[in-house]
């Protein structure tokens, strides 16, 4: 659904995929990783207001349990960065909001430098759709092509190029 916009989900399968949130929601569960996954996996399928609140649960979770191990640390910091590129498709103030709750307290130390180049990625794509400015985006293309980092360059490209579609092609 994301690179095609052809949703093959019925209500039925949305409702399911929230109602299984709900007792994490509602605080009779914790975030574990089936969880994390199966959200991540799934947040084009929700509504923008689903996906923000779950992702603010989520960063919250995160900010209240310290975690060291690296496999959870990246599970949940790529899906919160999912979550809001999820959102700069689909509401704007949602991933300004989620964009700002993530940089507040972000604290991630170097040896994490992929996701903090993907939530730097995110945050300068909110600049480029309120400002049309696209010298930080090139430039961040440009170093990675530079360091030959071509995955996430290519990555980087198609996120660009949809926010382009959805935002100026009118």
């Amino acid at each position: 659904m994301d690179l095609t916009n052809i949703d093959l989900t019925t209500s039925s399968d949305k409702l399911r995929i929230i109602s299984h949130f709900n007792k994490i929601m509602n605080g009779e569960e914790i975030w574990n990783f089936e969880d994390i996954y199966f959200f991540g996996n799934t947040q084009n399928l929700m509504s923008p207001r689903d996906v923000y609140n779950l992702a603010y649960s989520l960063n919250y979770y995160r900010q209240k349990h310290k975690n060291d191990n690296r496999e959870w640390i990246n599970a949940v910091y790529n899906t919160l960065i999912n979550a809001e590129f999820v959102l700069i498709k689909t509401n704007i103030k949602l991933a300004t909001d989620l964009d700002s709750l993530l940089r507040q307290k972000w604290d991630l130390p170097d040896n994490y430098a992929f996701e903090k180049i993907r939530q730097n990625f995110m945050h300068e794509l909110l600049k480029y759709i309120s400002t049309q400015d696209e010298s930080a985006i090139t430039q961040q293309l440009h170093i990675l092509e530079l360091e030959h980092i071509s995955d996430l360059k290519a990555g980087f490209e198609t996120a660009y190029e949809q926010v382009k579609q959805i935002y100026f092609s009118h």
